[in-house]
């Protein structure tokens, strides 16, 4: 019973984790991308830190899929989100938005440095 029970929460947090997660990447899908794009925006108005979108776009991408396929694809993709979030600060937010497609969410930025 108690195994049950146990199985059955897993479940659901897997659900809950593929409803707001890409599958591929495990980076967040468009709907928590949004919801975290306007909650930055919402805690930064006002405030002296500021935050900011970055779009990553991989160049010469289709030509991997038209010579190696989409398994090979797939493991680049992989690679390049790992390699992303390595890249990122902590609380950045880093998600794919197509195919070869990436955008970084920044919250918190000082812009001191840049004044």
């Amino acid at each position: 019973m108690a195994s049950d029970r146990a199985e059955a929460r897993e479940a659901h947090r897997q659900i809950a984790e593929h409803a707001l997660h890409n599958p591929l990447t495990g980076l967040p899908n468009r709907r928590l991308l949004h919801q975290l794009i306007d909650r930055a925006l919402e805690g930064a108005r006002g405030q002296p830190h500021q935050a900011a979108v970055m779009f990553v776009d991989l160049d010469s991408f289709k030509p991997i899929l038209d010579t190696f396929g989409h398994q090979t694809g797939d493991a680049v993709l992989e690679q390049v989100a790992g390699r992303l979030r390595d890249a990122v600060r902590g609380p950045d937010i880093l998600r794919r938005v197509a195919g070869d497609e990436f955008i970084v969410l920044c919250e918190r930025i000082d812009p001191s440095p840049w004044d």
